[in-house]
């Protein structure tokens, strides 16, 4: 006798099927993944994108509105000097609310980079 009778087939080809699958979900739950991070790089890249322009935009309309103060003739004791100089605070203040969070969203842009250059390593390596 061989030692390889109809009985040991069946458990070799079932035990190839059975590490086939565990392969096949394993490379699919790896893609999922990939393409999860994917997207939130490229959401993360428009969201900062799109703060850069409004902070652009906002740096644009302080310096207009300061050009503007000062050609205007309205002299220091008026009341719209003061409701002026509150619009420039005002709008200094939402400056810099933009630059931190611009700053929080370049981080979470880097830490989600990272994130899926590591889940890139570990496709690759594997």
């Amino acid at each position: 006798m061989s030692g390889f009778g109809a009985g040991e087939l069946i458990w070799l080809v079932v035990a190839v099927l059975l590490a086939l699958g565990v392969v096949i979900t394993w490379i699919m739950k790896a893609e999922s993944s990939r393409n999860v991070f994917r997207a939130e790089v490229n959401r993360l890249k428009s969201q900062l994108d799109e703060l850069e322009r409004e902070k652009m935009a906002m740096v644009e309309e302080v310096e207009a509105f300061k050009d503007f103060m000062d050609s205007s003739s309205v002299t220091p004791g008026q009341s719209g000097a003061s409701s002026g100089n509150a619009i420039v605070a005002k709008m200094a203040e939402k400056v810099g609310e933009l630059g931190k969070e611009n700053e929080r969203l370049k981080k979470d842009l880097n830490e989600a980079r990272s994130s899926l250059e590591e889940v890139y390593k570990a496709m690759c390596s594997k």
